[in-house]
């Protein structure tokens, strides 16, 4: 004996189907958390930006290698971004985006490193006094 075919559920067509509400998405952990992370990346990549144009108009007062190099800041992503992303797409390789964010993350640290204040030297005509 077999079992009864199930039907397909109906739904009561005398009602329209409400929609979910504006905000319904933030109800969800996961999106919130995405949306926060992407929220917390965007702010710190213009605030990283805004640094390298105040510091470079600082020390050379030229506004034109504050373009040179927030220009030089993008060159990667504008030369490299679409071949790489279509050879991950081509091989479907779901590290590489992690990667990319972990080899930002090293240049970011290094970057850091190289910009921290060194200490001065002292001055020879002080020291023969």
């Amino acid at each position: 004996m077999s079992a009864p075919a199930r039907q397909p559920p109906t739904r009561d067509r005398s009602r329209p189907r409400s929609r979910p509400g504006r905000f319904a998405l933030f109800r969800r952990a996961d999106f919130r958390r995405i949306w926060l992370a992407g929220g917390f990346s965007g702010t710190i990549r213009w605030l990283e930006t805004l640094a390298i144009g105040l510091y470079t108009f600082h020390e050379t007062g030229s506004p034109f290698l504050v373009t040179v190099m927030l220009f030089a800041r993008t060159l990667p992503a504008i030369l490299l971004g679409a071949p790489i992303g279509a050879l991950a797409a081509r091989l479907r390789i779901k590290p590489a985006a992690g990667s990319g964010k972990v080899w930002s993350a090293r240049r970011r640290n290094r970057d850091l490193r190289l910009a921290r204040p060194r200490p001065a030297e002292p001055n020879q005509d002080q020291d023969d006094r």
